[in-house]
C-alpha cells in the first residue's frame, strides 16, 4: 500500500500498542488506514495481546473517527509541554 507509514507499534504485557500513523493526504478516506490497523489488530490477537491502545493527537479528528469505527474508546489525553531552544 502506498501513501500510509506506520513508524512504530509494540506489544508489551498482553498489549497492543500503535503509534505515528500517517496518511499521505491524496490516500485519505479510501479504506486504507482501516484495513491496515484492522489486520494489525487481527494479527496481535493471534500473538496473545489481550488489548490494544492507539496515541491520536487531540484535533486529528479523521484519526479519532477511525479509530472509534475500530472500536477505541477514549481513556484519557496528554498534556504535551514544549520548551523551546534559541
Amino acid at each position: 500500500m502506498h501513501g500510509l507509514h506506520l513508524s512504530s507499534w509494540m506489544t508489551t504485557d498482553g498489549y497492543f500498542g500503535i503509534f505515528d500513523i500517517v496518511t499521505h493526504p491524496h490516500h485519505r478516506n479510501k479504506g486504507y488506514g482501516y484495513e491496515l490497523i484492522n489486520g494489525m489488530l487481527h494479527w496481535a490477537a493471534q500473538n496473545h495481546a489481550d488489548a490494544a491502545y492507539v496515541q491520536v493527537v487531540t484535533g486529528n479528528t479523521p484519526a479519532r473517527g477511525l479509530y472509534k469505527k475500530l472500536g477505541f474508546d477514549l481513556l484519557y489525553e496528554y498534556k504535551y509541554k514544549v520548551q523551546k531552544f534559541t
